[in-house]
């Protein structure tokens, strides 16, 4: 074989390893950066509280729509009070598949 084919053989070579190293390293990264934003929001939250990776959300009462003086206000907007129960969110996003397999 020629030397220069050998020699670029070789460069394709040394170029994937280095660009799947690269990627194992932002994939590492990232899960850091993934896992601290979680610790950050629980840490933020004294009462937050986590049950298997769901976070409870606390209910409360608030008013929805538009104040009757608002520029561009639409007839359906008119102001009242709303009430959400508690609930539970994922603490990381979760695709259709896993809430598939899961629920």
């Amino acid at each position: 074989m020629n030397k220069k084919v050998i020699a670029l053989i070789i460069a394709i070579i040394i170029f994937i390893v280095i660009a799947g190293i690269v990627f194992a390293i932002y994939l590492q990264n990232d899960n850091e950066n993934n896992n601290n934003n979680i610790s950050q929001v629980q840490n933020n939250n004294s009462n937050v509280q986590q049950t298997n990776g769901m976070i409870l959300i606390n209910g409360d009462t608030f008013q929805m729509g538009s104040l009757e003086d608002e520029m561009q206000r639409e007839t359906d907007e008119v102001q009242h009070e709303v009430t959400v129960n508690d609930f539970y969110i994922s603490a990381t996003e979760v695709s259709q598949k896993e809430y598939g397999e899961k629920y």
